[in-house]
């Protein structure tokens, strides 16, 4: 109810119930007589309905004297009518007798805004048995009563129309009813939309009204209204999708021709997706190669459909038409192959010997390398091979490199094997064989600043029996021939695609992507850093300014340009923005590595030289300047020093507030 007080200006007696006319937004109102305080005012009640809504309630031009169900009257002690005319008519709301301001008027229940994706959300699609939060967004305080229940019915393009996501409880701001959905297996959205048509937001029990208790308008059937699907404010536009399709092995078909292939010769064999994957560890693929079931290793193809596993001949393997041992002889290792939403792939490979398989694929491998070398033919070296992936492999990376020959050898004394890296560097025989192989094993541990594109050894004369007493005899006691293939030959390591990577990324430039130009409190300026590789960051590294501030790391993870934002705060001052020194740049407990898990070289170009921030950009940035005289001391800016992300229970978050000038708190 509100109290509304007509004064005139001496007693008046009133006769019927005379009515006050009221402006409201968009439609009009009226306040009935209540009674007359005997001083020459008279109170009239307006009982807010449903509906009313006013930024600031007004009278209306006078005072009815025809409502109440007949004339009324108003005069004063001599029988003279009262002039019913009020001033400012219009002109102006009413103000409440304390001068607090408008009466403002909301008898409107809380309204849906926008449905989007509760918190920062993923950025990429979903899969089986992640959990979708969606915000529906009120756009003031709502408040859901005692036993609130309710459910936000899906619309997916795959995965059927029992979809719902469920009420979880309201945001820390109390502006938003969050709902979570879990994702299943078959569920597909590009993008995520609630359904369609009346009932999509239903209440199964309870309401949800707004901090003044103004309930939410439902439909009769328990529904809230909803913006349109696909409009402005949906959950369209939060641009969530959903994929739990798993990528599925389609066919294996061998990448060499029709032939037979002997001891130390590379056999390529490309595992065709259904959509690109990627690839961590070094799967492989179980091959029928006779006695012994051999492995093709994971080589290449990652990020792409088809995927590239590499078999060497081993002595003694044997086949008259190269396949795989089963449906299931791709096998992960320990590894992954995933497709770019994270779903792990179907590695169910066409039966052997159908279509699509690698026996059916039309060319016809023969393997054989059960013939022993002719009688008086030297033991030789048929192949190297390494079951290690591509990588790229850093320091501390141990490769493990295999070296075949033609007739089972023991190996005394150093052996080393010379490899095309920058600098030239050299595997080192494992261990003295306790018994004769065909195989030895070398070891090579990756270095700081050790590089190559593509692993291979350095020559045909790379395998060499160095120092007193190294030899490799046949078990006829016979010296075994050391040359190798030719290094880039399908018997060398180079089939097998081997990154090397030891050398730390470096600072190329440092630029800004915010325009040139003069700055002041509260603006972000964002700086590039780039480097001559791509880089991934953890935490929140920093860059010191010659303001005094830090630009803190925003962006740019997985690429060769980190971007890093600067607010400016007050007291800020330069005439041409640039940080503090070479080694401005600072972790913060942070990590910034490559691929390879090299620590980035993080010097910086001098400041002001080429390459450098204040070379490249002219930015002045001008914080200082005080208020105007008078002009009463502000909140400008309010900001936080902590990184972005989630704080759970017992953390806590520093967050400040600058004034436009020096200010004291109390209490």
């Amino acid at each position: 109810d509100i109290h509304i007080r007509v004064a005139f200006s001496e007693a008046v007696d009133v006769a019927g119930t005379p009515v006050l006319g009221l402006v409201l937004d968009g439609k009009s109102g009226s306040a009935a007589y209540s009674y007359r305080t005997g001083t020459g005012e008279l109170a009239f009640l307006y009982t807010v309905r449903a509906g009313d809504e006013a930024a600031g309630l007004a009278h209306a031009g006078a005072l009815s004297l025809d409502g109440g169900g007949g004339r009324s009257s108003i005069r004063d002690a001599a029988g003279n009518d009262a002039i019913v005319t009020l001033p400012a008519a219009g002109r102006g709301p009413l103000l409440p007798s304390d001068g607090s301001g408008a009466i403002a008027i909301d008898g409107v229940g809380p309204l849906v805004a926008n449905v989007t994706e509760a918190g920062p959300g993923k950025g990429a699609p979903y899969i089986q048995g992640e959990t979708i939060r969606i915000a529906v967004d009120f756009g003031e305080t709502v408040a859901p009563s005692a036993g609130f229940n309710s459910s936000l019915r899906l619309a997916l393009d795959a995965g059927g129309d029992d979809a719902a996501a469920w009420y979880e409880g309201p945001s820390d701001d109390r502006r938003e009813l969050v709902y979570s959905y879990a994702v299943r297996d078959g569920d597909a959205a590009d993008p995520l939309d609630y359904a369609g048509g009346p009932g999509a937001l239903t209440i199964a029990s309870g309401g949800v009204a707004d901090a003044l208790g103004n309930p939410a308008a439902a439909s009769a059937a328990g529904a809230l209204p909803l913006p349109d699907p696909g409009g402005d404010g949906s959950l369209a536009a939060a641009d969530i999708r959903i994929d739990t399709e798993r990528p599925r092995a389609l066919s294996a078909a061998p990448m060499n021709a029709s032939g037979t292939y002997g001891i130390g010769l590379n056999i390529g064999i490309a595992v065709l997706f259904g959509e690109d994957v990627y690839v961590s560890g070094t799967p492989r693929i179980a091959l029928d190669t006779g006695a012994t079931a051999r492995q093709a290793v994971y080589a290449s193809g990652g990020g792409s459909a088809t995927l590239v596993f590499v078999y060497t001949v081993l002595p003694n393997d044997m086949t008259d038409g190269l396949d795989y041992t089963g449906t299931d002889a791709l096998e992960l290792h320990g590894g992954t192959i995933r497709d770019a939403a994270g779903n792990n792939a179907n590695l169910t490979l066409p039966r052997p010997g159908a279509p699509g398989s690698l026996g059916g694929s039309g060319r016809i491998i023969t393997i054989d390398a059960a013939a022993p070398p002719p009688p008086g033919e030297p033991t030789r070296v048929a192949s190297v091979s390494s079951p290690d992936g591509s990588g790229p492999h850093g320091p501390g990376s141990t490769v493990n490199i295999t070296v075949h020959f033609t007739r089972p050898v023991r190996a005394d004394g150093h052996l080393a094997l010379a490899l095309s890296t920058v600098p030239p560097r050299s595997a080192v025989h494992a261990a003295a064989a306790t018994a004769a192989s065909n195989e030895l094993l070398f070891l090579y541990a990756v270095q700081p600043g050790d590089s190559a594109g593509r692993l291979d050894y350095a020559g045909t004369g790379a395998l060499s029996a160095a120092g007193p007493g190294g030899s490799v005899l046949d078990t006829a006691g016979n010296d075994a021939v050391l040359a190798l293939h030719p290094p880039g030959s399908q018997r060398s390591l180079h089939p097998y695609n081997i990154g090397i990577d030891g050398v730390a990324p470096a600072v190329a430039s440092v630029d800004s992507q915010t325009a040139n130009g003069t700055y002041g409190i509260g603006l972000t300026i964002d700086i590039a850093v780039v480097f001559d590789e791509a880089v991934y960051v953890a935490g929140s590294p920093l860059i010191g300014l010659d303001t005094g501030g830090d630009a803190v790391y925003a962006s740019g993870n997985g690429s060769a340009a980190l971007v890093f934002a600067y607010t400016v705060l007050p007291g800020h001052r330069t005439d041409g923005l640039d940080y503090t020194g070479a080694g401005a740049l600072d972790l913060n407990g942070g990590t910034i590595r490559d691929a390879a898990g090299n620590n980035a070289n993080l010097t910086l170009p001098a400041p002001g030289s080429p390459q450098s921030l204040g070379a490249s950009a002219d930015i002045v940035i001008d914080a200082t300047a005080p208020p105007p005289p008078g002009e009463p001391a502000r909140v400008l800016l309010v900001s936080s020093p902590d990184a972005g992300g989630t704080y759970g229970p017992g953390s806590a978050v520093n967050i400040t507030v600058y004034f436009s000038r020096p200010v004291s708190a109390e209490g």
